[in-house]
């Protein structure tokens, strides 16, 4: 799928709030990217104009738009640093800070095995 975005041109610019990944949710927060990704392909395959008028905007994408690149930088560097994946992601024509706001929120559940604060969704796959 899509590479991690490059963050180098933001090091001038101040840091945000950081997700360190906890390395014993590595394996589970890598088959959540997973399941991101195959969603993904689905939603950007669907072309059933009755269902959807553009599926550029639908609030689903988007938060996959922004949740697939946050858990490919966690599982690659470690660290998130969402200020600065934020200020990447902005210059996408999807960019919704409130989905982004969002996906921080859960990736950040997720990856402190701590769904209790969530609602919806599909959720963490199960241990292996």
């Amino acid at each position: 799928m899509s590479e991690t975005p490059d963050i180098a041109d933001t090091a001038d610019m101040p840091e945000g709030p950081k997700i360190e990944l906890n390395e014993e949710m590595r394996s589970r927060l890598q088959e959540k990217l997973n399941e991101y990704e195959r969603r993904l392909v689905v939603y950007r395959g669907a072309r059933d104009d009755r269902m959807y008028q553009d599926p550029r905007t639908r609030p689903d994408l988007v938060s996959l738009e922004m949740k697939i690149p946050l858990l490919q930088q966690l599982l690659h560097e470690g660290v998130v640093d969402t200020f600065a994946l934020s200020r990447v992601l902005s210059q996408k024509s999807n960019w919704s800070p409130d989905q982004f706001t969002n996906a921080c929120a859960v990736i950040e559940a997720y990856n402190k095995d701590d769904e209790t604060r969530l609602t919806g969704g599909t959720g963490l796959p199960a241990e292996a």
